[in-house]
């Protein structure tokens, strides 16, 4: 119900959402809990709207090693939004291939490299043009070993 972090002076965002032991979110409306908030006064004034669509990264984050790099799961976090074949989408990037996906659902991306692979997550809608949002297009290096 609380807990205390020390933050710098800024702007944030903060989701909580429950979340699987092997950490896939638990994906419904009631599952989580928004706030934005600001330390201080930051040059910046905070650019996220809480009643827009916004997606949230969750996994791969990190280095996986041994078995964890057989098949990785992709896992995402969306927020007053939702995705289908005729509506929103989310577009991932792994590496240079692109995929739409359709289904608030984790996924698991198997036949990677090892090394370090990129992963890009964008909250698009159902012409493909990536919905404004400060979380709604993420890239993020994940380190195969």
């Amino acid at each position: 119900p609380s807990f205390s972090k020390n933050f710098k002076e800024g702007n944030y965002v903060l989701l909580a959402f429950l979340s699987r032991s092997y950490h896939e979110s638990v994906k419904n409306e009631q599952s989580s809990v928004i706030t934005s908030f600001t330390v201080g006064s930051p040059a910046e004034e905070l650019d996220f709207d809480p009643n827009g669509q916004h997606l949230f990264f969750s996994r791969p984050k990190g280095t996986y090693s041994g078995a964890d790099t057989e098949k990785v799961m992709l896992d995402f976090f969306l927020y007053n939004t939702s995705i289908s074949a005729d509506g929103n989408k989310v577009k991932l990037t792994v590496n240079e291939e692109t995929f739409m996906l359709e289904e608030w659902v984790p996924y698991y991306i198997e036949g990677l490299e090892k090394g370090v692979v990129t992963l890009k997550i964008e909250l698009v809608d159902n012409q493909g043009n990536l919905i404004p949002g400060p979380f709604n297009s993420t890239e993020r290096n994940v380190t195969l070993e």
